[in-house]
């Protein structure tokens, strides 16, 4: 499942090229979590029990609100009654751990700070795809990624930072021309996104809030995948 048809195209032909297809089906789902949720749970038929992945560390994007809201929607697909009583499925989360003893914060930092400039480069294409989408005129080369990771958050807190005084303007709304929308100070920084880093008490609290139990957990010293059920 994603918002992006894009990318459910690439997946799906990786897929059937891989030769997975001859024993599963790949089934893609177009549309943001709620939606994909409860598609995939009725794509798949009212007797079966189910499992859901959620395994890229995205669930760090968001807030604990927005954690329990998707959440729970697994768990009105997990639990609805039509589902195997026997078997009713379960929701496995995959989550990058916060620093430890065994994680210095260092490694974490690095991360997205990575000296081949991979991460810097995704963070400045978000300015580029602002300017197709709205029709704005940011200059990614005047424009660098700060990436900074708040050990009491245990969040990595990503922005762009201008490395020099910046006009930013829009298209006039009467057609041709332009029209200034902001102006952006050196130094001035637009917030991008948060990368939260949860250990297993945090995805069991939020799990309860959504009325879901931790059954098991695997972990790494950078990586956590919790199982979770319906109670």
């Amino acid at each position: 499942a994603d918002i992006s048809s894009d990318s459910l195209q690439s997946n799906e032909a990786h897929f059937n090229a891989s030769g997975l297809g001859r024993h599963h089906r790949c089934v893609p789902i177009q549309g943001v979590h709620e939606e994909a949720i409860a598609a995939a749970g009725a794509a798949f038929g009212a007797d079966r029990s189910l499992t859901f992945l959620f395994m890229g560390s995205s669930l760090g994007n968001l807030d604990d609100d927005e954690i329990v809201a998707l959440f729970h929607c697994v768990h009105g697909q997990l639990s609805g009654a039509h589902r195997v009583a026997s078997h009713p499925g379960r929701f496995l989360v995959g989550v990058d751990l916060p620093h430890s003893d065994r994680k210095p914060a260092a490694r974490v930092w690095r991360a997205y700070n990575d000296e081949a400039g991979w991460t810097a480069a995704f963070t400045l294409n978000a300015l580029s795809h602002v300017n197709t989408v709205a029709g704005t005129d940011f200059q990614p080369s005047a424009w660098r990624h700060v990436a900074d990771y708040d050990e009491d958050k245990k969040a990595i807190v990503t922005h762009v930072e201008a490395i020099s005084p910046q006009l930013l303007t829009v298209p006039s709304d009467g057609g041709g021309g332009r029209r200034e929308l902001r102006r952006f100070a050196s130094g001035e920084r637009i917030f991008m996104e948060q990368s939260r880093k949860f250990g297993q008490p945090v995805i069991q609290s939020l799990a309860q809030a959504a009325g879901m139990h931790l059954a098991r957990s695997w972990s790494s010293d950078d990586y956590l995948i919790c199982e979770l059920t319906v109670r």
